[in-house]
């Protein structure tokens, strides 16, 4: 069994994959929930801050409030106040602030400094500040574009009066208007800011200061970092819980019923024999999912091994008996051809050599020689129609009549005649036909009589010059039609000239590219081997032609017949 060098099992591509899905899952989930808490945390202590401002307005729009704001931004404060700090000391406030009177509607005039109304006003603010758990509420008042801190309980004296920062006073286009929750980060750190300002109803509604609440968005990040925790340890256990349950699903599920599988498979193609019907696995997979249909897809695809593997066996069989008979039919018909060269080795008046290479194991070409008599050669050339066992049968049918009537000493057109009679009497269902080049040389003479059914053109060459097609008179194709008549020609040769005939496998021979061998290479082969014997005439053909060919296959039989008069 062939493995990948790097093999992984499906449990663990299947276990990755559920760890990476639940994980995915669950973070995305964790991340969304802490972003939807932190917003709602966020918009709690905004909230939070905005109500706490809201409600503070009502306890400081009153008279005191008033008189310490006149008091704390006048210049005669910030005298004191510059001594104060230049001691150290903020009792020098203290003292001036008790020498002077403020206005309490409970509290007789004369009887309350301002002193003790700003106390008031601290203990007020630091009440404010623990009820609603705000880190810091204090007062703050807007003036000339300059926002001053009156009073804030979590700061000294010294203070009071001061010019508040950038960060901290967050002034609007208008001065003492209200500003809503704002998180900003500034000198007093990361805060949740609101300011509201406080009318005075005596004054008509105008506003005497603001008052001012911070909150820590420290906090904040505390809720959010708890909420994150309990929030990581939850989903921990659940993920731990959801993967262990999965990973046990997947080797129940999908895990255990694919190695059944696998090794029901692995043990048909472990088979070295021939396939039997008892060799198809068996077993239960009743999933009713894919695997039961990859179960059943595998039973069918060995059924269909096993009785393939039958049916090539019996191909193969009937293959060999067909090439055997294939081979027998071609030993039979290379038998009925003349093979022995020279063929008449005691006539020193012609040369003669004929060669055929069938296209198949069986061709249709076929040539024929014998002496009709010591002073008559006949010559046939001859290609039936079509190729394989058909054609052979054809071949040997059409070479025994013309034979038969060649010896009764008739010339080569009333040869043609008969035999074109028979094969056509004979010929209603094959349909077939042969092309015949026949020639009789009279050997003392050198008178060559030939007749064609359709077949090539003959080359000849004389003493004059090289070969030369020498189109002859054509008859109709032998099997064609019943009333044909063929007409002689004749050809007087003196020693040295040669004939040369052949079948339409040599000019239609073909390369690679599909481009023909042709008439015209064919003639000027023939024209270099002038002055070679009939072997080497043919011989030199064959080679051009293989050369010619490549490594294309074979698409006609190749017969070739050359006589040279001596």
């Amino acid at each position: 069994m062939i493995k990948n060098h790097r093999w992984i099992s499906l449990r663990t591509k299947m276990n990755v994959l559920l760890v990476t899905v639940i994980l995915f899952v669950s973070f995305g989930l964790l991340g969304i929930c802490y972003a939807v808490h932190s917003r709602a945390v966020d918009r709690y202590f905004i909230a939070e801050v905005d109500k706490a401002a809201r409600a503070a307005v009502s306890d400081f729009a009153s008279d005191s409030a008033l008189y310490i704001r006149d008091a704390v931004i006048s210049d005669e404060f910030r005298s004191v106040r510059a001594e104060a700090e230049k001691a150290g000391d903020e009792s020098v406030l203290k003292e001036w602030m008790a020498s002077r009177t403020s206005y309490m509607k409970e509290v007789p005039a004369g009887d309350f400094s301002l002193y003790d109304s700003y106390q008031v006003i601290l203990s007020r603010l630091a009440a404010l500040r623990d009820i609603f758990g705000v880190t810091s509420v204090y007062l703050k008042y807007d003036l000339n574009g300059e926002a001053y801190c009156i009073a804030d309980p979590d700061g000294s004296l010294l203070q009071a009066g001061t010019a508040l920062s950038k960060e901290e006073a967050l002034r609007p286009e208008e001065d003492n208007a209200q500003i809503g929750a704002v998180v900003h980060r500034g000198d007093r750190g990361w805060l949740c800011t609101a300011f509201q300002p406080i009318p005075a109803p005596w004054l008509d509604g105008e506003v005497i200061g603001c008052v001012g609440v911070d909150m820590d968005m420290n906090q904040a990040m505390r809720e959010r970092r708890g909420f994150l925790l309990n929030s990581i340890l939850f989903v921990a256990v659940l993920t731990a819980a959801a993967l262990c349950a999965g990973m046990l699903l997947v080797k129940r599920t999908a895990v255990e019923p694919l190695k059944r599988l696998a090794g029901a498979a692995r043990k048909f193609t472990e088979i070295t024999g021939d396939y039997t019907p008892e060799d198809i696995m068996r077993g239960e997979f009743r999933s009713g999912d894919e695997i039961g249909d990859l179960y059943q897809d595998i039973r069918e695809m060995q059924e269909h091994i096993v009785e393939n593997t039958r049916n090539l066996a019996r191909a193969a069989a009937e293959e060999e008996r067909v090439n055997t008979e294939m081979r027998l039919a071609a030993n039979i018909q290379r038998s009925m051809l003349p093979d022995v060269f020279p063929p008449y080795p005691e006539r020193k008046e012609f040369d003669l050599y004929a060669s055929m290479d069938p296209a198949k194991e069986v061709g249709g070409d076929f040539y024929d020689f014998f002496l009709v008599d010591d002073d008559h050669l006949a010559l046939v050339i001859a290609d039936v129609s079509g190729k394989g066992v058909p054609a052979a049968l054809f071949m040997m049918s059409a070479k025994m009549l013309i034979s038969s009537q060649a010896m009764t000493g008739a010339s080569p057109a009333e040869i043609l005649t008969a035999v074109n009679r028979k094969l056509c009497a004979s010929n209603r269902k094959l349909k077939m036909f042969v092309t015949v080049w026949l020639g009789i040389l009279e050997i003392p003479s050198g008178v060559l009589t030939c007749a064609s059914a359709g077949h090539e053109y003959p080359f000849v060459r004389t003493a004059e010059g090289g070969f030369r097609l020498f189109r002859d008179p054509h008859g109709l194709v032998a099997g064609g039609l019943k009333t044909t008549r063929y007409q002689d020609y004749q050809l007087a040769l003196r020693p040295g000239d040669q004939v040369f005939v052949y079948t339409d496998g040599v000019p239609d021979a073909s390369d690679e590219r599909g481009e023909r061998f042709g008439m015209e290479r064919l003639e000027e082969t023939l024209g270099r081997l002038e002055g070679e014997n009939s072997r080497g005439v043919l011989e030199g053909v064959k080679q051009a032609v293989e050369r010619f060919k490549g490594d294309a296959e074979p698409f006609d039989d190749l017969t070739m017949l050359c006589l040279t008069v001596l």
